[in-house]
C-alpha cells in the first residue's frame, strides 16, 4: 500500500518539486499539496512556473483562493486519510489548528529553515512552543545544522529533529558542470531586496570595477522593488527572474555566483550554483553556505555585507585563472552532493519508520530510543 503524504504549505517551488520526486522514487507513496493561491503574495514565484511542471510528482494540488482555513485543511484530511503531514512552518491558523486536533492520526511533521536571531518574536516563541508547537507536532524537519538548533531551542529533542529537506534540484543544476567554460562574468540570482545586499553589491562592484583594467561584468537575475539601483550601473546587466532550467543556463555564463545577503536563513540558490559547479562567494548569513560553502577552498566568506568587503572579494576572485576557477567549481560540487533530493528522501523515509512507530511524548522521555517498527521497503 502506497504511503500517502501531504503537504500543508506556503509555496511550492522547483526544487520541492524535486525533493517529492526523489521521496516517491525511493517508496510507493502519494502526494498532495495545499497551498493559497500565490496571487495573495507579492513576492511568490509559484505564479511564474507552469504548475503542471511543479505538479509533475504531485497527485493532487489544491489551491485555495484565500489563507487556508481550518476547514479546507479538515476536508482535504478526512478525505486523504494520510500518514504523514507536513507544515511548512507555523503561520497559517487553520494548519495549526489541524495539526493540533489530530494528535495521533498520522505523523505531524514541522519544516523549519529560520535561524535563531535573538529576536523578540523568537524569544516569546521559546516561552509559547510548550503550548503552542509541542502539541502540534511530532518531528520536525530542518534545513541545516543553525535551524537544528533553533528547534532544539524550541524543546524539540534531538532524536526528532532531522536535517536536509531544502535540497536543492541536484540533477537538474549539476548536469551543467560538463559544458561549464568558466566565462569571466559574476552572476547574483534573487529577489532584488534589501535583505539579499542589493545596493551593498552595486556598490561594492561599482568600487571593483574603479579599481580593475578589465573588470568582469556582473549579471543580476530577479525581480523586486529595488531594481532601479541596479539600472544604469556600468558592467550590471538586470534580467528578469528565470524558471529553475534556464537558471541552470544561466550559471553556465559565469564564473562566480555572489549572494552577499544580509538576511539569508537558507538560501536555496547558493546550493544550486555550488551543484552546477561555480566558485562561491556568500556572506555568513546564508544558512546553506555551512554546507556548501567553506571559506579559501571553494569561495570566499564576507566578512561584512558592505561595499569594501565585497570589492575585496570579487577582486580576488577576478584575479584567478581558468584552471584555478575549475579547481573551486569542482569542490562547489563535491560539497554540493552532501545535500541531494534523494539523500532527503531516505532520512524521510528513515524520520517516518521511526515516529510512526514511537509517539513523540515516549522519544521525549527516552531521545535515544531505537525504532520499534520496520522503515518502509524501497520499491
Amino acid at each position: 500500500m502506497p504511503i500517502k503524504i501531504v503537504y500543508l504549505w506556503g509555496q511550492w517551488t522547483g526544487y520541492m518539486a524535486a525533493t517529492v520526486e526523489a521521496i516517491k522514487a525511493a517508496h510507493p507513496s502519494e502526494v498532495r499539496v495545499m497551498v493559497p493561491d500565490p496571487m495573495l503574495d507579492p513576492q511568490s514565484r509559484i505564479r511564474l512556473f507552469n504548475l503542471d511542471a511543479l505538479g509533475r510528482s504531485v497527485d493532487e494540488f489544491v489551491l485555495t483562493e484565500h489563507e487556508p482555513t481550518y476547514a479546507e485543511v479538515k476536508e482535504l484530511l478526512e478525505r486523504v486519510q494520510p500518514d504523514i503531514v507536513v507544515v511548512s512552518g507555523w503561520n497559517y491558523r487553520g494548519y495549526m489548528r489541524a495539526m493540533r486536533e489530530n494528535a495521533g492520526r498520522f505523523v505531524r511533521a514541522l519544516s523549519m529553515d529560520n535561524q535563531w536571531s535573538w529576536k523578540l518574536k523568537q524569544v516569546g516563541g521559546l516561552a509559547a512552543s510548550p503550548v503552542m508547537l509541542h502539541p502540534c507536532f511530532d518531528v520536525v524537519f530542518a534545513s541545516g545544522a543553525r535551524q537544528r538548533r533553533f528547534a532544539a531551542k524550541l524543546g524539540f529533542a534531538h532524536s526528532r529533529i532531522y536535517e536536509g529537506y531544502l535540497s536543492c534540484d541536484w540533477p537538474l543544476f549539476s548536469a551543467q558542470c560538463a559544458t561549464f567554460e568558466y566565462p569571466e562574468k559574476f552572476l547574483f540570482a534573487g529577489r532584488i531586496v534589501d535583505d539579499k545586499g542589493i545596493e551593498e553589491l552595486v556598490r561594492g562592484y561599482r568600487l571593483y570595477r574603479s579599481r580593475t583594467r578589465n573588470p568582469w561584468p556582473l549579471d543580476i537575475i530577479g525581480t523586486g522593488p529595488l531594481e532601479s539601483t541596479v539600472r544604469g550601473e556600468a558592467g550590471i546587466e538586470l534580467k528578469p527572474f528565470k524558471q529553475p532550467a534556464e537558471l541552470a543556463a544561466a550559471f553556465r555564463e559565469a564564473s562566480c555566483f555572489i549572494l552577499p545577503s544580509k538576511i539569508e536563513p537558507w538560501g536555496v540558490v547558493l546550493h544550486e550554483a555550488a551543484s552546477a559547479g561555480l566558485p562561491l562567494i556568500s556572506s555568513a548569513a546564508v544558512g546553506s553556505g555551512d554546507i556548501v560553502l567553506r571559506h579559501g577552498w571553494n569561495g570566499l566568506l564576507l566578512d561584512r555585507v558592505d561595499e569594501a568587503a565585497i570589492a575585496e572579494a570579487l577582486g580576488r576572485m577576478a584575479a584567478l585563472d581558468r584552471t584555478e576557477l575549475k579547481a573551486l567549481g569542482a569542490r562547489s560540487r563535491q560539497l554540493a552532493r552532501d545535500l541531494t533530493p534523494e539523500i532527503w528522501a531516505e532520512t524521510f523515509w528513515r524520520c517516518y519508520g521511526t515516529a510512526s512507530a514511537q509517539p513523540a511524548s515516549e522519544a521525549a522521555a527516552a531521545p535515544d530510543a531505537q525504532p520499534r517498527a520496520p522503515l518502509p521497503q524501497s520499491a
